[in-house]
């Protein structure tokens, strides 16, 4: 089994359970015509699709000396040492995002997700990006959008 085949599977699973999830969200008498299945089930059905994609060309591939799938932890050590941080990452901020807030919350996970892709060598650029892309995010969310995003300890 190859990579393309390997991940072509696993979007499909995945697709088809975050669809099933998303069929469950109860639909209100009020509020927006489109409600709130309607972004979730086109991610379901665009991971669907890419899925399938995968799979298809795969079987029409001319190349089948592709690379089989290695498990090879040790040969790729750093890459699942930086899978593994970016999920606590993200663990750490679902827990801080209410009590500190959007903003900060997201500067930190930012950060911290930056720290692990760059280093430390590229200090300025990693800080600078991090708060840019929580402040733009935070004026197209909130403002343009006017979408409810936790304040936490800051109070605008």
């Amino acid at each position: 089994m190859t990579k393309n085949t390997m991940s072509g599977i696993i979007s499909i699973i995945l697709g088809v359970f975050y669809l099933i999830m998303t069929l469950r969200i109860p639909v209100l008498a009020v509020g927006d015509q489109v409600g709130p299945k309607l972004f979730p089930t086109i991610v379901a059905a665009i991971a669907i699709i890419c899925g399938v994609g995968l799979l298809v060309a795969e079987s029409r591939s001319k190349n089948k000396n592709e690379q089989k799938i290695s498990w090879d932890i040790q040969g790729q050590k750093d890459v699942y040492v930086r899978i593994a941080l970016t999920i606590v990452a993200g663990l750490i901020y679902g827990f801080i995002l209410d009590p500190l807030g959007y903003i900060l919350s997201t500067i930190i996970f930012m950060l911290m997700v930056m720290f692990i892709i760059n280093s430390a060598r590229r200090i300025l650029e990693n800080i600078g990006i991090s708060v840019a892309f929580s402040v733009i995010t935070y004026v197209v969310f909130a403002t343009f959008l006017k979408l409810s995003l936790p304040r936490g300890i800051l109070s605008f």
